[in-house]
């Protein structure tokens, strides 16, 4: 990468034995470095130049009008720059000129037909992002055939553009925010057959939609948002449609989502709906549809995401629910264990508000609550054999439930309260043995509760308000309940039972004697070779053999058992309820231990600021354990540490200790919901201030970072584009300002960038595209960018 001016690079080149500079030159490309500085007027002696490429600089004043007399050019690109100044006229005098590209500078002034005077052979022309006013005759007739026109924040209007009208072969135009006003003409239309992408978005275009638009999506892009546009064509959202959904949207057979939301769209939905195999997201809501929907969306086997009126049978069909979850897939960065940063999700079952990460991948839900929707529940809905929530609460569905619930037999939360569904309850409920939140109140529901197996683990509230349930747990008798025929029912009752005291019975004793026979081994100080051999018989590690130890909530010496597995490497007893206090006690000859997991527990770590460790970790998680009241010193000698979690470990507080940027081998760190407070940049939930430190360019392993809700400040430091592994960046909801580095391009890796809610002021950089090729997910709102999307952007097809 050059970071000088043009001239300090070539100094001395003038020594050529032409006499003359760099003579054989035809292409001169330097984009993409950090070149500062005027655009030198001994460019022009490159007589022989075909293409000149300076794009992605930091180049300012005017352009040489002098660029006009290299009558060989065929490519001219200076975007991305600080250029000023006004277009030279002489550029129209490039009769070779193919490609020219200025977007994305500070340029000024008028645009005429002077510009373009001899420019025959002109396809591509991208102007966007500056502050040129095009001022061209009405009856002008260009010289040239365009196949792509960006004149996105240029001003134009208030008229459409009239020269268009000469341009048969145009398939990508972009004229957003260029203050038109009025209607698209007709003509426009009978020229827009080769078109693939068409942007004319935050203008005040009216008027009715032609059904030539359809056929603009089938293999591009359409943006017509944030205009005055009316009548019955479906668009996109945040306009006033009205009317019916055509069958021809069958002809974008590539649409992956389709928002008609909040519009007045009315009538059916179309059969041809079905069409749509690639479709993945369908919201139709806020509209006045009406009738059944169609079985044809059965077909739509890739959809995820659906937001419609009612339910159909052919729900049960949707074969991305239709069928059991594999146990070893996750959605994460990095490798499973303790080292990884993990994408979040929250789903609203069990009655409460869930908060998936590690497991998110085996979460198979559907929620429709709080809609209007009316019918039958389809007994087809138990097709879904891999659905682990379904909430349906707060409709309007009528019928029975259906009989074959049982074949859902992964179902973990049903939630059906607050409609008005009749009948009975269907015993097969009870076989549902995963089933731990079931809410069936507030229906028409009627007789006896079927209260065997998984429903006896269910109270009054998950039947309250149905008037014609009885049977326990509700305190309404059942009628017959007193009859004496029931007398032999109540002493079978008696006898289950007993079987069931006995059943109970017998796996206390198990359980306890699992816990009192190795403690007992210990306890009389038997040989290692005794505790390992009844280890390998009655456990098939010594980890679980540790985690049940655990669980008597460090009673019995722990540190006797912990302390003294000098071949231990991976302890785990995290999500239990352990109390009591950790010392150094617990580990003085663990010296093999690399995977240390206590969180989620109500431990207190107690350890000598002094204390050295024996082990030498790579993943370590104290999550939601009392480790305070400051940093633990002793994490200082621990150098080969990958994961770090110390998130709500609720007495942390004050400055982080500088040594946490040498953990120069970290991949995730994660100290949220603390009370730190300076300027290091570490994790969300805490009040960081001050700046991001370019030093932490040296944990140049780093997969994921996460500074969210902090009150940082500044411009991101060039130094980030050395984090080249990072996979995961969050600087959302901070005081952030300035623009991208260029460097943070090197951050090819990157899968998510959320920049949400800061101060970021600049146009998007127009190698966005390009540089960030494997990102899946992209969050800029609520910034002050400004310009045109990069045409780039389509390169993101992760």
């Amino acid at each position: 990468m050059i970071g000088s001016t043009l001239p300090e690079f070539l100094q001395g080149t003038g020594n050529c034995p032409s006499g003359k500079l760099l003579p054989n030159v035809s292409y001169f490309l330097m984009d993409n470095n950090l070149l500062v500085g005027k655009i030198p007027e001994w460019l022009v002696q490159l007589e022989n130049l075909i293409q000149l490429g300076l794009d992605g600089n930091l180049l300012e004043g005017p352009i040489p009008v002098l660029l006009g007399s290299l009558q060989k050019l065929e490519y001219l690109n200076l975007s991305g720059n600080k250029l000023n100044g006004t277009l030279p006229e002489s550029l129209g005098q490039l009769s070779e000129l193919s490609e020219l590209y200025l977007s994305s500078n500070k340029l000024t002034g008028m645009v005429t037909e002077a510009h373009f005077s001899k420019t025959t052979n002109l396809r591509n022309l991208d102007l966007s992002s500056n502050s040129i006013n095009v001022d061209v005759n009405y009856n002008w007739t260009p010289p040239f055939q365009l196949y792509s026109v960006y004149m996105g924040s240029c001003p134009l209007g208030p008229s459409f553009p009239a020269w268009l009208k000469s341009q048969k072969e145009i398939a990508y135009l972009d004229l957003s925010n260029a203050g038109i006003i009025g209607f698209i003409p007709n003509w426009f239309w009978d020229i827009s057959s080769n078109l693939a992408d068409f942007n004319v978005s935050h203008n005040q275009l009216q008027g009715r939609l032609p059904n030539q638009v359809v056929p603009l999506v089938v293999n591009g892009f359409l943006d017509l948002s944030f205009n005055l546009f009316e009548g019955p064509v479906p668009l996109r959202k945040g306009n006033n449609l009205r009317g019916r959904i055509p069958p021809s949207l069958a002809n974008c057979s590539f649409l992956e989502a389709l928002d008609l939301g909040s519009n007045n769209l009315f009538g059916i939905i179309p059969a041809s709906l079905g069409q749509l195999h690639r479709l993945r997201s369908l919201h139709l809501s806020d509209n006045n549809f009406g009738g059944d929907l169609p079985s044809s969306l059965r077909n739509l086997s890739n959809l995820e995401t659906m937001d419609l009126g009612s339910i159909p049978a052919s729900l049960g069909d949707l074969k991305g629910i239709a069928q059991e979850k594999k146990q070893n897939t996750y959605l994460m960065y990095g490798i499973f264990g303790s080292g990884y940063y993990e994408e979040t999700l929250v789903v609203y079952t069990k009655d409460q508000r869930l908060e998936y990460t590690k497991t998110l991948s085996l979460v198979t839900s559907i929620d429709l609550s709080d809609n209007n929707f009316t019918g039958n529940l389809p007994n087809e809905i138990t097709k879904l054999v891999g659905l682990v929530v379904l909430n349906l609460s707060r409709n309007h569905i009528t019928g029975q439930i259906p009989q074959d619930m049982s074949n859902m037999h992964q179902l973990q939360s049903l939630d059906l309260s607050s409609n008005q569904l009749s009948g009975s309850i269907p015993s097969s409920i009870s076989s549902l043995s995963f089933l731990g939140f079931l809410n069936l109140s507030n229906n028409n529901l009627l007789g006896a509760i079927p209260y065997t197996g998984q429903i006896t683990t269910f109270d009054t509230p998950s039947f309250a308000r149905n008037p014609g349930l009885c049977g326990p747990p509700l305190p309404v008798r059942c009628q017959g309940d007193n009859d004496p025929s029931n007398d032999f029912d109540e002493g079978e009752n008696e006898y289950d039972g007993l079987i069931d005291k006995w059943f109970y019975l017998s796996v206390g004793l198990g359980f306890a004697a699992g816990i009192l026979v190795p403690y007992f081994i210990l306890a009389n100080k038997r040989s290692w070779g005794s505790i390992k051999k009844y280890a390998d018989v009655a456990y098939p590690t010594m980890a679980e053999l540790l985690c049940m130890r655990w669980a008597m909530q460090l009673k019995y010496d722990p540190g006797f058992i912990s302390g003294q597995l000098s071949e231990l490497s991976y302890l785990d007893v995290s999500f239990n309820q352990l109390t009591g206090l950790v010392t150094e006690a617990h580990f003085p000859k663990l010296r093999m231990l690399t995977t240390l997991v206590t969180s989620s527990n109500s431990t207190i770590v107690n350890i000598s600021s002094n204390w050295n460790p024996p082990f030498q970790l790579l993943q370590l998680n104290m999550g939601s354990c009392a480790l305070g009241p400051s940093f633990p010193i002793w994490l200082k000698s621990q150098k080969k540490v990958t994961y770090l979690g110390l998130s709500d470990a609720s007495i942390l507080r004050g400055q982080l200790p500088n040594h946490v940027a040498s953990f120069a081998e970290i991949e995730s760190l994660d100290l949220s919901f603390n009370l730190f407070e300076g300027p290091i940049p570490l994790p969300t939930g805490n009040n960081l201030t001050g700046r991001i430190l370019p030093s932490l360019a040296n944990c140049y392993i780093l997969e994921a970072l996460d500074l969210v809700s902090n009150s940082l400040v500044g411009t991101i430091p060039g130094s980030l584009g050395e984090l080249q592994k990072l996979r995961s960046l969050h600087l959302s909801d901070n005081y952030f300002w300035g623009n991208l580095p260029s460097s943070s391009r090197n951050v090819s890796n990157l899968k998510t960038m959320d920049l949400e809610n800061n101060g970021f002021s600049d146009v998007i950089p127009p190698w966005f595209g390009e540089g960030f090729s494997h990102l899946r997910i992209l969050n800029l709102r609520s910034n002050a960018f400004y310009g045109e999307l990069p045409p780039d952007l389509s390169n993101l097809t992760s």
